[in-house]
């Protein structure tokens, strides 16, 4: 036993180092400290036996080393590995003559399992308390990750909008709330959960341009931290039109020449704000009207819905898609 790497659930890792008649000594790595274990303690469980992972950094006589592999587990004998020192030497080396490299643990789940290195009941219960709080988090929050990850105060008219668009499967919504009660928020949320279930998605956020500086704000410090390029910093020959992933860009620029372009990225979300502008130029309308026909989720946002036009919206809302 003497030479015996082993594991204490408290101390860490460490090697036997002596043996006495009732007793065994072990030497920690963690603090160099060295304490007496009764005979049957790893009989027992209060100790176990180490087994070093592929990959695991050690320290021999001829320097320092990582495993590869363990080529000899004897039930009642020191296990051997073969190791690879840093100048590519290979050997077989016994666990008596490692010294596993304290701090430098290798902690995937895999090599603890085989290791049979299981926590205590003090960290399980503290790990199935903070999940049941995550779990209870999520509930109240109706299962939708974008209303608890958002730095909103979100108000339950707009948790309500929101959770009925992102619960839809065909999310083509016109959102007329009155001026200030959060249409922005309720596009940002539903914004939100596309790029969490999907960090790839594409999105155009259609606006005034007096509007551009406040969308491009809001989803950066309110919604995770997305990044949106602003078309209306760029010229048409600078921009690269493969890579355009999440765009904000003004009606007036985007009536000077990126309408064309624009027009032929596969959008998955398209925001239009104060669509109701839509009504008053014709081309504004055909574009976003072909874009909408394309893409998968549109939401139309206006404090004044046009009465009497409401099947003018409609036709850009419905598309032609799913």
């Amino acid at each position: 036993m003497i030479g015996y790497l082993v594991r204490h659930e408290e101390h860490g890792e460490g090697r036997i180092t002596g043996i006495q008649a009732r007793t065994v000594m072990v030497r920690f790595f963690r603090g160099e400290s060295c304490l007496p274990f009764g005979r049957d303690s790893l009989q027992q469980g209060f100790l176990r036996r180490v087994l070093l992972e592929p990959g695991r950094r050690c320290e021999t006589a001829g320097g320092p080393c990582s495993v590869r592999r363990a080529v000899l587990m004897p039930h009642d004998q020191p296990y051997e590995y073969e190791v690879q020192g840093d100048d590519g030497q290979k050997a077989i080396v016994s666990e008596t003559l490692l010294n596993p490299l304290p701090n430098l643990e290798v902690r995937n789940c895999a090599a603890r399992l085989a290791n049979r290195d299981c926590d205590s009941l003090i960290c399980f219960r503290s790990r199935e308390a903070l999940r049941g709080a995550q779990v209870q988090n999520l509930r109240q929050g109706g299962r939708l990750k974008a209303l608890l990850s958002s730095r909103i105060d979100l108000r339950p008219h707009q948790a309500f909008v929101a959770g009925t668009i992102i619960s839809d499967r065909r999310k083509r919504y016109i959102l007329a709330d009155e001026v200030g009660l959060g249409k922005t928020i309720e596009a940002g949320v539903v914004l939100h959960e596309l790029i969490s279930g999907n960090t790839d998605a594409r999105i155009l956020v259609l606006c005034p341009g007096t509007l551009v500086q406040q969308w491009l704000c809001e989803i950066y410090s309110k919604f995770g931290g997305q990044i949106f390029t602003l078309l209306d910093l760029h010229s048409g020959s600078d921009i690269h039109w493969p890579k355009l992933a999440r765009v904000i860009v003004s009606t007036s620029r985007l009536m000077h020449g990126l309408d064309e372009g624009l027009g032929k990225v596969p959008w998955d979300l398209l925001i239009v704000d104060e669509c109701h502008h839509l009504l008053a130029t014709s081309t504004l309308y055909r574009f976003v009207q072909c874009v909408a026909r394309r893409t998968p989720s549109v939401l139309l946002l206006s404090a004044i819905p046009a009465q009497r036009r409401e099947d003018e919206f409609f036709v850009c809302v419905r598309g032609t898609t799913g």
